[in-house]
């Protein structure tokens, strides 16, 4: 359905609660697989190192492939860089939201567009999990969107 109105102050900052709420949650997962990661690096780097000590060279060859694999998945896929555009760009809506009161609509509207220009990682499971807790947040209970397992999967992830 086509919008007939114009835009308002109020959903604007709805819009920056929901991108301060969807940068939030995509930082905490992509700081969970950072973590996971670097737990891996650890136990299997460890394994890889007593399957060596030991002269049991099935556990370091497992080992030492796991390793590589998780070492190669962080270089190609970057969550720990992932968390820290995530994070900023959280703070930055954040930021944006408590000076909303004091900015008129038309300078609110360029601040979100000069904070969208940022390049940032995007995770389609958690836009639907992002929006339904801003509008509750906002006391918009009744506009929250039907969540599907897979979304509800990964926003308890995060």
């Amino acid at each position: 359905m086509d919008r007939l109105d114009e835009r308002s102050h109020f959903e604007a900052v709805g819009d920056i609660r929901y991108a301060s709420r969807y940068f939030q949650l995509e930082a905490r997962l992509f700081g969970k697989i950072d973590g996971l990661f670097k737990l891996t690096y650890v136990v299997a780097g460890s394994s890889s190192f007593a399957g060596f000590m030991t002269g049991s060279p099935k556990l370091a060859g497992v080992a030492a492939l796991i390793t590589a694999v998780v070492t190669a998945l962080d270089i190609v896929w970057s969550p720990g860089a992932k968390r820290l555009i995530c994070s900023e760009l959280s703070k930055r809506y954040t930021e944006l939201e408590r000076r909303s009161k004091r900015l008129s609509f038309e300078d609110l509207e360029e601040e979100i567009w000069r904070i969208r220009e940022t390049d940032a990682p995007s995770i389609e499971a958690l836009r639907v999990p992002a929006y339904n807790d801003s509008v509750e947040e906002r006391g918009l209970g009744s506009h929250k969107q039907p969540v599907s397992w897979w979304q509800r999967f990964i926003a308890l992830l995060a």
